[in-house]
């Protein structure tokens, strides 16, 4: 609990109408969740105006709101109205300040880029956890901290949820929190004014393009990340990206490079995929060190590097944080191998950007000595640039390509279909539609024999199917699993 001015003292962004010495008690965006005592931030979303809901925070117990526009001339006196030229700024300040500031109590390490940052901050809980280091952990597959968990839609929660979790970690026991910071949370704010100890840029690729409008405004809103970092911070960036000149001339803080590149500070070489993982030699500013990881591809092994060279430079020891890598397998829906007896490959993966998609598929027909069997589709509302492109890339790799639904949400599935359908035409691949998922994926494991290698790709770890608004339960990995079972009870 705070007394709202002094919760808003030094914020210049933020004027004050009405009674300035009301306790506040929580933060919210989310008039449903307002309980007395709350500060109602009437900002506007994606799909709605949060000043929709001003009159029902109130009725619910709010004290005071935060908008953007001025005092509405009906509202009572005793309700404090904050009005402010930047209000996602002034949540986020108000946020952290009512949570007691926890990143002072704790090591940050924001983790940024278009691929990879479920997996580093997997990583970066395996390495530091060796080491001694109690981690937290938060993004696209919720928020955790030992056993426990907190649920979150969104890859990077808003500032209020953020603040309390890391407040919550903090008071039981964690020293560092690795975050999964999208670019869309740093376009609106929701870091701002987090100190982080470390930020990583896994690299930059083709995503959100339907939110940021253009590539410069997507690696801008990446940049702030680097920003925002002081000069006793540290940047892990990539060596081998195209882009690394323009984060390092972003930031103040301390830069290490990792990639393939001879110059990186942690250079990976002699990357060779094995039928359990891979092998790879890992050069560091201290000492070279032969890496067997149960994780196949390059990119993982670039990721190791980057999350190693994190841990080690906030002060963990570097055997201790190997060993916590090496002994990491499995990450929900990041190449995730399911194993039902069958006599083939099958691999669930998130790769829904042409990237990843491009490089799973490539890794895979690197290991497959039969036929490579690809299930995927592209979401509807999102970026639809990239569909003709990932229908093409699929099937110029695999020999087997089967098109159907990903998260339509309010958009035709067959004219999603149809634009991933014309990318594809060009490849050498068999190029089917089938529709539903259950049924693509049950003709794919109909049609797989010995040798053969199966992946399903877009949903990952996702436990539902958006169509026309309505999310309805649906795992690839549940479905896989059933699929083989029956299929190995009819052999």
């Amino acid at each position: 609990m705070m007394r709202l001015d002094t919760l808003i003292e030094g914020l210049a962004s933020v004027s004050l109408y009405g009674a300035p010495d009301v306790d506040v008690t929580s933060v919210t965006l989310d008039s449903r969740t307002v309980r007395p005592g709350a500060l109602f931030a009437a900002l506007p979303g994606r799909d709605t105006d949060g000043q929709r809901f001003v009159d029902a925070a109130v009725h619910a117990g709010a004290v005071a709101v935060l908008a953007a526009s001025p005092r509405p001339s009906a509202m009572r006196d005793t309700i404090a109205w904050l009005e402010s030229s930047h209000p996602r700024v002034a949540l986020a300040s108000v946020a952290r300040r009512l949570a007691g500031a926890p990143d002072e109590r704790l090591q940050v390490i924001g983790v940024t880029g278009t691929k990879g940052k479920t997996t580093c901050v997997h990583m970066l809980e395996a390495a530091l956890e060796n080491a001694g280091l109690p981690t937290a952990i938060g993004g696209t597959l919720g928020q955790r901290f030992r056993g426990r968990e907190w649920v979150s839609g969104l890859t990077t929660a808003e500032a209020p949820e953020l603040w309390s979790f890391l407040h919550d970690v903090a008071d039981q026991g964690a020293r560092a929190a690795a975050l999964e910071v999208s670019s869309i949370a740093l376009d609106s704010a929701r870091v701002e004014c987090m100190r982080f100890s470390a930020a990583i840029l896994t690299g930059i690729g083709h995503d959100h393009l339907d939110f940021h409008g253009n590539h410069e405004n997507y690696r801008r809103a990446k940049r702030r990340l680097f920003e925002m970092l002081e000069p006793h911070a540290v940047a892990i960036l990539p060596a081998d990206e195209p882009y690394l000149d323009e984060f390092a001339q972003a930031t103040s803080a301390r830069c290490i490079s990792f990639g393939q590149a001879t110059h990186s500070d942690w250079q990976v070489s002699n990357h060779q995929p094995t039928a359990s993982g891979a092998t790879f030699s890992l050069t560091t500013p201290v000492g070279t060190f032969s890496i067997e990881f149960a994780r196949p591809g390059l990119w993982d092994a670039l990721n190791l590097a980057a999350s190693a060279a994190a841990a080690q430079a906030l002060g963990a020891p570097i055997d201790r944080v190997l060993d916590g890598l090496r002994a990491l397998a499995d990450i929900p829906g990041r190449f995730e191998r399911i194993d039902a007896q069958q006599p083939y490959s099958v691999v669930v993966d998130y790769a829904h950007t042409p990237e990843s998609l491009e490089r799973v598929l490539r890794l895979m027909r690197q290991t497959t000595p039969g036929r490579l069997i690809c299930v995927f589709g592209c979401g509807g509302e999102r970026d639809r640039d990239k569909r003709a492109r990932m229908g093409k890339l699929a099937a110029e790799i695999a020999d087997i390509v089967v098109i159907t639904d990903d998260n339509p949400r309010h958009e035709d599935p067959a004219q999603i279909a149809r634009q991933v359908l014309e990318g594809a035409r060009h490849g050498r691949a068999d190029v089917q539609w089938i529709t539903p998922r259950e049924a693509a994926i049950e003709h794919a494991v109909g049609i797989a024999t010995e040798g053969d290698a199966l992946l399903v790709a877009g949903k990952g770890h996702e436990t539902y199917q958006d169509v026309a608004g309505v999310k309805r339960p649906f795992d690839d990995r549940e479905v896989l699993r059933a699929t083989l079972t029956r299929r190995r009870g009819r052999t």
